[in-house]
């Protein structure tokens, strides 16, 4: 697992280039955004909008008989949060990001060996064999691709505490996850390194599935 302390022999792997990458992954979000909103709007116009009306009209009767102020909104959230909205509201949003992580997971582990984006730009994902990842091996490299999301939230914090120490450091910490190569030689994201997986051209490359 900690083979990434090796210098990587660049030359020889015929890794994946870094901007390539960069483009096939914003396809892919676009791809997720795309789906996500056309699922959120068809679960939102046939189930939630009706939970959530039969909700307000819950709050909006309490409103009138004076037990919830209509001005605050620390009332309406106390509120929310004891009902069964707030359920159906965790309930959708998890069906939503469910649906990147299926794909972030399976794809790369079916015969195309990577996302719509890698495949539009000839890119496969494979393991230190050059074969194609296992739905097992694919899964560790999504689980420790969703580290840096920590540091974005870092950079979020950081803005709103108007802290530039730390949101320089978050800043580098990011470049540095998908950009090694600016400390060390290799083409290699860091998660990458950590599940011994590699993004490399797929022509004129031969992988084999387990």
């Amino acid at each position: 697992m900690f083979k990434f302390l090796k210098e990587q022999k660049l030359k020889k792997a015929n890794y994946a280039n870094p901007t390539k990458r960069f483009l096939a992954y914003s396809i892919d979000n676009f791809i997720l955004v795309v789906i996500r909103y056309i699922l959120g709007l068809i679960l939102v116009i046939t189930w939630y909008s009706k939970s959530f009306m039969l909700f307000a009209n819950d709050y909006s009767d309490l409103v009138r008989d004076g037990q919830y102020d209509p001005r605050s909104t620390l009332d309406f959230f106390k509120y929310f949060i004891t009902q069964g909205i707030l359920y159906e509201t965790i309930f959708l949003f998890l069906i939503l990001f469910s649906i990147c992580s299926i794909y972030w997971i399976v794809m790369p582990a079916t015969r195309f060996g990577g996302t719509i984006g890698k495949i539009i730009f000839k890119l496969k994902i494979v393991n230190e064999k050059n074969k194609t990842l296992s739905l097992k091996e694919s899964m560790f490299r999504y689980l420790v691709g969703l580290i840096p999301w920590g540091f974005h939230v870092i950079v979020i914090i950081s803005i709103f505490a108007k802290n530039i120490v730390l949101l320089l450091l978050a800043v580098l910490l990011v470049t540095f996850w998908y950009e090694p190569r600016l400390i060390r030689r290799s083409y290699l994201a860091v998660h990458d390194l950590i599940c011994n997986t590699k993004v490399i051209n797929a022509e004129g490359n031969k992988t084999t599935k387990k």
